[in-house]
């Protein structure tokens, strides 16, 4: 398999950056991923900074200036978008135009309702990604998913997150897909209520349509036929609690420790698992699905097929609490959003 990757900045090369995680993250970005992995058998980098071309260079990676030669030149079955957001969606598109099926997509994955429609459309022309939202690869949270699954704790009631006050764009699609993976895509459905406090970081203008560039989240609770189903905290912790019939099951510090507490009643103790690494995990994990798509894996296929369902239905989700915070209106399939990130970056 060969990657192309746009954008050789701090978060796909992995160079430069100061997010401490554990160690079962690593590698923690998908060109060391690459790097890692044997079925990878050529990388090469496009970015319009002379900086990034001359980091990709000394690492004895060929790298392009502009995308149309990367992919004529390199000819990569597969291309990493890790640019600003709001040139990721048209970067996608030119690549898909000059051949490219498969993608591994950075967050935020879009910057209007406009986009994600053109992207459900290539969905179902062939057009196959990986996202950057690393839980659901992790094996902590593989093996809680798989124990909800098989109802030894009976049924799903509530997913609460605790992020801290974070950015809605940049931090909490981890926050999101944690709950479109353990509840599943029908959180697109008409019956699906977002109600958000935070505030604005920035707010302006592009290409004519209002924009916010993000806002800080300090709760959001999401109602089914209005039931509370899901909730997002600006506590601290980094704590995921799935609550179900018989107890609530936690998830603890990036998934170093699992614990089960049972409801008063239930003959079933508490429970402590702790974490195990599994191979692959992370951008590892995302790199081997990546090949898998090239190789022809339906399984993987599958797999990939099904969080990208829940990638738009995250999306979706994230353009109505963006919408509610700026007291609009979600009809207008144009309107742009397009996030900056902590420091004023993209990417």
């Amino acid at each position: 398999m060969r990657v192309g990757i746009i954008g050789f900045g701090r978060h796909s090369s992995g160079f430069g950056k100061s997010v401490r995680v554990p160690k079962h993250y690593e590698p923690y970005s998908i060109f060391k991923a690459s790097l890692d992995n044997p079925m990878v058998n050529g990388i090469a980098v496009c970015d319009t900074s002379i900086e990034a071309r001359t980091l990709a260079n000394s690492l004895k990676i060929p790298s392009f200036a502009e995308v149309d030669d990367m992919i004529t030149v390199f000819r990569p079955d597969v291309v990493v978008i890790s640019t600003r957001s709001d040139s990721r969606f048209d970067l996608l598109e030119k690549s898909h135009s000059l051949g490219v099926n498969y993608f591994h997509l950075e967050k935020p994955l879009l910057s209007s309702r406009t986009q994600l429609k053109k992207l459900e459309f290539l969905s179902q022309t062939g057009v196959r990604f990986t996202y950057g939202t690393l839980g659901r690869y992790l094996s902590p949270y593989k093996k809680v998913k798989s124990l909800i699954d098989s109802g030894i704790f009976g049924s799903l009631k509530h997913v609460k997150v605790n992020f801290g006050r974070s950015l809605l764009f940049w931090t909490h699609p981890h926050s999101l897909d944690f709950i479109t993976y353990f509840w599943g895509t029908d959180l697109r459905g008409e019956d699906i209520r977002v109600f958000a406090r935070g505030e604005p970081v920035h707010h302006g203008f592009f290409d004519d349509k209002l924009v916010n560039t993000d806002f800080y989240i300090d709760s959001l609770d999401i109602e089914r036929e209005n039931e509370g189903i899901a909730s997002i905290t600006s506590l601290s912790g980094d704590l995921l609690e799935l609550t179900t019939d018989f107890g609530k099951l936690t998830i603890e510090a990036f998934g170093k420790s699992i614990f089960f507490h049972p409801n008063v009643g239930y003959e079933r103790e508490c429970i402590w698992l702790e974490y195990m690494s599994g191979e692959n995990e992370g951008y590892g994990h995302i790199v081997k699905l990546l090949a898998g798509l090239v190789d022809g894996d339906k399984h993987l296929n599958k797999f990939v097929n099904n969080a990208m369902v829940d990638a738009f239905a995250l999306q979706e989700l994230t353009f109505r609490v963006a919408d509610s915070l700026c007291n609009l209106k979600s009809e207008d399939l144009s309107r742009k959003y397009v996030p900056l990130g902590p420091q004023g970056l993209s990417a």
